[in-house]
């Protein structure tokens, strides 16, 4: 009898769970909705191409991010080496 009441228990507890998920999360939400089904508005593409005067602030910006790209991709093709060098440095210590 003791075993009985015990599952029941689990059964209603579980029940509950699952009526509160589903309460909480139901069957449709917005990700079942097709992407362009007229409920928002589609945002077109922006360009934005620099104005004469501003070509020079531009290319330092376009030099700027160009080197921080480059240092990132050479970190990264030598990461083993730069994570291997600071291994060295904490054992002296």
């Amino acid at each position: 009898m003791n075993e009985r009441f015990l599952i029941l228990l689990l059964c209603l507890a579980a029940a509950l769970r699952v009526f509160i998920y589903s309460a909480a999360f139901p069957f449709f939400n917005n990700i079942d909705e097709k992407p362009f089904n007229d409920d928002r508005p589609v945002w077109t593409p922006v360009v934005r191409i620099p104005k004469p005067q501003n070509a020079n602030a531009y290319d330092r910006v376009l030099a700027q991010r160009t080197e921080l790209t480059s240092r990132q991709r050479w970190m990264r093709q030598h990461e083993r080496e730069l994570v291997e060098g600071t291994d060295e440095d904490d054992d002296r210590e």
